[in-house]
């Protein structure tokens, strides 16, 4: 009797002992999923983390060349401007400096003449002049010249020209405008052409 419950109690801890085993062995495998899983989490968090992060500074790399290549390109065309703007500042100077009386003279016989030796037929020509030039040509380059071409040249007032002169050669229907302004942006498009040649070979244009 006292052997069977010796036995007893023998398979009794037997049992526990396995059960409590057992129990501690699926704990510890939980756990261990658990604790995997949470890795395998974390992992993927900061593989996201780092791509997101990489995306982000690939982003921002590109929108600091953008806008370092805009800058860049606002500051090419400002200098362009201001190297046309000051080319034309010397142009006008120059065309004003070329367009003083005496050069009107000249240059208003030369024009006449190569005109009326082209078209013999001519005249009634009008050249308009602002009032200092009109009293300068009038003093005796006008009466040299008529009495050159034998035609008749009259002169008028153009109080919107600042310098320079504007001809007609039919009587004030069309005309020639030989103006300080008018020369300054024909020679200015000119200039504008060579200067834009030469920054687009300089890599400015």
């Amino acid at each position: 009797m006292t052997q069977n419950i010796q036995d007893l109690i023998n398979k009794i801890k037997t049992e526990g002992v396995e059960a409590s085993s057992k129990k501690a062995q699926e704990i510890e495998q939980a756990a261990q999923r658990k604790a995997e899983e949470i890795v395998a989490k974390a992992r993927a968090q900061a593989e996201q983390i780092v791509s997101q992060a990489k995306d982000q500074a690939k982003k921002q790399e590109t929108a600091t060349n953008a806008t370092l290549k805009q800058a860049a390109r606002d500051t090419l065309l400002s200098l362009r401007s201001e190297i046309l703007r000051r080319l034309k500042a010397i142009v006008s100077a120059q065309v004003k400096e070329g367009l003083k009386p005496e050069q009107v003279a000249s240059l208003l016989t030369e024009v006449v003449k190569a005109y009326v030796a082209k078209h013999p037929g001519v005249s009634d020509i009008r050249v308009a002049l602002p009032e200092q030039q009109l009293k300068a040509f009038s003093d005796g380059s006008l009466k040299a010249l008529q009495g050159q071409l034998k035609a008749s040249i009259t002169l008028e007032r153009a109080d919107q020209l600042s310098s320079g002169f504007l001809i007609s050669f039919d009587g004030g229907k069309s005309s020639f405008d030989f103006s300080n302004e008018s020369l300054t942006s024909y020679m200015s498009a000119f200039v504008n052409a060579e200067v834009a040649k030469l920054l687009k070979e300089a890599g400015m244009s």
